[in-house]
């Protein structure tokens, strides 16, 4: 398709009510548009970017063996995914399996600012279930390397940050930005 046939133009300037200057860029490209205060469109290119990091991320999960499923979105997938393992995995030799859910969120909190509050929030979670401890430390380094080469590819810097929900342990790959919401305290010398 030819750029003079797109929905949506560029602008020459960016739109007064931009809270950043990412959200302004976005706007003048021609990826997104206002709809009504505070709510945005994708536009045919940034719908096409998303669908775009979307394939990366299945892909990627998908080479670690990962086999896509749905359920409700929310805080209890967790509850979801071991009551349906409770019920489907029946021997050790039913294991190891990862599963995936990727799609809308429930957004918990506020808004936030820019871009990314711009759009509806689109996430992944991905639950593995193991039969020993040593497959499951196997199966996080090769995650955690799938997801460093999403980022390397995208061009990002990443921090990795430890945190733990009560007696679930997780961890969250960080992208710093100053106009972004979470603070991280990290030490000069050693990174940690």
């Amino acid at each position: 398709m030819r750029l003079s046939q797109l929905f949506g133009r560029t602008l020459r300037k960016p739109p007064a009510d931009a809270s950043t200057p990412g959200l302004g860029l976005a706007v003048r490209a021609g990826v997104i548009r206002p709809v009504e205060p505070g709510r945005y469109a994708c536009l045919p290119l940034g719908w096409r970017a998303i669908r775009r990091a979307d394939a990366l991320v299945r892909a990627a999960v998908e080479d670690l063996g990962g086999q896509e499923m749905w359920w409700p979105p929310g805080r209890d997938g967790l509850k979801a995914v071991v009551e349906l393992a409770r019920r489907e995995v029946h021997s050790y030799r039913d294991l190891p399996r990862l599963v995936y859910r990727v799609g809308a969120e429930e957004r918990h909190g506020r808004l936030g600012k820019g871009l990314l509050a711009a759009l509806p929030p689109w996430g992944m979670e991905a639950y593995s279930l193991h039969a020993d401890g040593a497959d499951l430390d196997g199966l996080y380094a090769r995650v955690v390397e799938a997801w460093e080469g999403i980022a390397s590819r995208c061009g990002l810097e990443w921090v990795w940050a430890e945190a733990g929900l009560g007696e679930v342990e997780e961890s969250a790959m960080l992208i710093p930005h100053p106009a972004g919401e979470d603070r991280l305290v990290r030490c000069p010398g050693c990174g940690y």
